[in-house]
């Protein structure tokens, strides 16, 4: 069918618009127009040199990654001890969500009270 001659026929480079080298990188790409225009200043990394930036690249998520958990616990402890200190104040309150299992915390809500 077409599609399956389309399929054999199909070339990347063309594309994509770029050099047959380049098209394994699935970021930063450049097209021929721009490799043809900084020819004369270009400098292509090695493949040394690109496993070096990409496993920088590799570090730098990890990091982000680590980041977010970190943020997620914090707002958790910070939920935990706000939440230790509305129980402990004044007024009657009755629970109206969770039981405690699997890691969510029961959430409470207090009877409005008149001020007199």
């Amino acid at each position: 069918s077409d599609d399956e001659d389309e399929m054999e026929s199909f070339d990347a480079s063309k594309h994509f618009d770029t050099h047959p080298s380049l098209v394994e990188r699935a970021v930063n790409r450049p097209r021929m127009e721009q490799l043809e225009a900084e020819d004369e200043f270009a400098v292509r990394p090695n493949k040394k040199v690109r496993k070096k930036m990409e496993k920088l690249r590799e570090g730098q998520y990890a990091e982000l990654l680590q980041r977010k958990e970190r943020i997620a616990k914090m707002e958790k402890a910070a939920d935990a001890l706000q939440h230790t200190k509305n129980c402990s104040g004044k007024g009657k309150k009755y629970k109206i969500q969770g039981t405690g299992e699997d890691g969510k915390r029961p959430q409470f809500k207090w009877r409005t009270e008149r001020k007199r």
